[in-house]
C-alpha cells in the first residue's frame, strides 16, 4: 500500500498561489487576481480531497491503526490550514478591491 503525496502537491500549491497573488495585488498588479484565487482555492480543496483518498486507501486495506494515529493530527492541522488560506484569499479580495476602487 503506497502512500498518497499529492496533499502535498496540493497544499503547497495552494500557499504559493495565494502568497504570489497577494504580491501581485498589493505592488499594482491586479489583472489576473480572480484566476488566482480560484486556483488557489481549487488546489486547497484537492490537498483536502487526496488527504480524504488516503484515508479511504487505509480502510479498504483494514489499516485501522494508520487511520488512528495520523486522522486526529490530520484534522487539527488541516483545519488550522484552511484558516490560513481563507485569511490569505480574504486578504486578496480586500487588497483587489481596494486597488480598483483608487
Amino acid at each position: 500500500m503506497g502512500w498518497n503525496i499529492g496533499w502535498l502537491f496540493f497544499g503547497a500549491a495552494a500557499f504559493v498561489l495565494v502568497i504570489f497573488n497577494l504580491i501581485r495585488v498589493c505592488t499594482g498588479k491586479t489583472k489576473g487576481w480572480a484566476a488566482l484565487l480560484l486556483a488557489s482555492m481549487s488546489c486547497g480543496a484537492g490537498s483536502i480531497l487526496s488527504a480524504y483518498h488516503q484515508v479511504a486507501n487505509w480502510a479498504l486495506h483494514g489499516d485501522m491503526a494508520a487511520i488512528q494515529d495520523v486522522v486526529p493530527t490530520m484534522a487539527k492541522i488541516y483545519t488550522i490550514a484552511l484558516l490560513i488560506g481563507i485569511v490569505l484569499n480574504l486578504l486578496v479580495l480586500v487588497a483587489a478591491r481596494r486597488r480598483k476602487a483608487e
